[in-house]
């Protein structure tokens, strides 16, 4: 490859769809944690309730001002001081988010090692073909002399006979001569 190790794994990370997921499920189990924790927050209700009452209760009697249809409203604030329910979901929800975090961290981790010892294969790769065509180059006869006295006439496209031809008889691009 053409790029430098770095820009590899930059590339991998910004394009790995599993350290995608992991990061979404990640953001997820945050925005699950943010939701709990608002659960300790007081709450305030506006309350309506419209009722109609009949006479059969005998309430014309009980109640000095009796109306049969009766609307009431208020505000009902409650504030969370012993909610264990609450406190508890919020815990688990913390730790699914560290969870969630550490295994994002370690999605992140594995696709870079993974990159790093693709990319140590392809230059091991490339030198073994490099390696491969300078065997090549010296077993063939009357050229091991050449590339003694002539560091330009290793193996690549050239008029020069010990250097590989640029086709196989079978017209295939070659990479190795065939004799």
């Amino acid at each position: 490859t053409d790029l430098p190790t770095p820009e590899l794994v930059t590339l991998a990370l910004a394009h790995s769809p599993d350290l995608q997921q992991a990061e979404m499920e990640r953001q997820a189990r945050l925005d699950e944690l943010k939701g709990q924790r608002g659960g300790y927050w007081p709450t305030v209700d506006l309350v309506g309730q419209y009722m109609v009452l009949s006479k059969i209760n005998n309430y014309d009697q009980y109640f000095n001002r009796f109306q049969r249809n009766n609307a009431t409203l208020g505000v009902a604030i409650r504030f969370p001081f012993l909610n264990v329910p609450q406190r508890a979901r919020a815990e688990a929800a913390d730790a699914e988010a560290v969870k969630a975090r550490r295994q994002a961290r370690a999605t992140k981790q594995e696709v870079s090692t993974e990159t790093l010892k693709l990319a140590r294969q392809v230059r091991q790769l490339a030198a073994a073909e490099q390696v491969a065509q300078l065997q090549v180059h010296r077993d063939t006869p009357g050229c091991s002399s050449l590339v003694a006295t002539d560091p330009g006439a290793l193996p690549g496209f050239g008029a020069h006979p010990c250097r590989a031809s640029s086709t196989r008889r079978d017209g295939w691009p070659a990479r190795y001569p065939i004799a």
